[in-house]
């Protein structure tokens, strides 16, 4: 969830920073049994938080990043407002 990918370096040393890139995901952990947040403050709160972590991250190892997945919601409101909570802090 927001943990920190624990790699002080990138893994290809200096010369191919500029090759490597980190793929991420976000998922909002606070969903009930049909895949619906449970609570979209609580949702907003945490991906706010790991964008922040991913960001220092990228900006530590100095190489490139992009989210690959995200959402796993149902067809809901709340899971609509949910994805659009992520795409709007997604760069």
């Amino acid at each position: 969830m927001v943990f920190p990918t624990g790699f002080k370096t990138n893994l290809g040393g200096p010369l191919f920073r500029d090759r490597e890139v980190l793929s991420y995901h976000v998922y909002c952990p606070t969903v009930n049994k049909v895949g619906e947040p449970k609570n979209g403050k609580v949702c907003s709160v945490l991906d706010s938080y790991f964008f922040l972590t991913k960001v220092r991250e990228i900006r530590h190892l100095k190489i490139g990043a992009f989210l690959t997945e995200f959402g796993a919601l149902n067809n809901s409101t709340k899971s609509a407002q949910e994805i659009a909570r992520v795409t709007q802090q997604a760069e």
